[in-house]
């Protein structure tokens, strides 16, 4: 699958080192989009070190070198899918929160790889009609924790 995401804001900055606002963050803007929006903020403690909140996404991230980051990462995550079947079509709704590690590398000009990996938890699984009744509520509470990874090429352009 290929996911999109982009975000944006405007804030105070308070030092060169706080800054805090408020922004939208659209999250799957190739598939079933959601728009989040929520209040944020960035602290640079020192030159190297970016501890950071964009509306629901905690990210803490530390530039072990110039083409190496290493960070740590809580959002939200999963998505919505649409199913046609023999009894009609309806919505496959996934939501959980993944938490875990980030190591970036820089590949060239503004171009990064990102690996990633940890657990995620909280997850429900809900299926409804395409008019929103709700066909089924998952009955287990919340679902197992289970591992995830992950790839990604970023483009960080400004």
């Amino acid at each position: 699958d290929f996911f999109l995401d982009a975000a944006a804001g405007v804030g105070y900055r308070f030092s060169n080192h706080l800054s805090a606002g408020f922004g939208v963050a659209g999250l799957n803007l190739t598939g079933d989009a959601s728009i989040i929006p929520g209040p944020g903020f960035v602290w640079e403690p020192d030159d190297h070190t970016l501890i950071a909140l964009y509306g629901p996404v905690f990210r803490a991230t530390r530039e072990m070198s110039d083409k190496w980051r290493l960070g740590f990462e809580f959002r939200p995550n999963g998505g919505i899918w649409n199913l046609d079947t023999a009894l009609g079509s309806m919505n496959l709704d996934y939501t959980n929160f993944r938490t875990g590690i980030t190591s970036a590398h820089h590949l060239a000009g503004d171009l990064w790889l990102t690996l990633a990996g940890g657990m995620t938890l909280g997850g429900s699984i809900n299926v409804t009609t395409t008019d929103g009744s709700r066909i089924f509520q998952n009955q287990l509470d919340d679902l197992k924790s289970g591992y995830y990874g992950s790839i990604s090429l970023s483009l960080k352009a400004w």
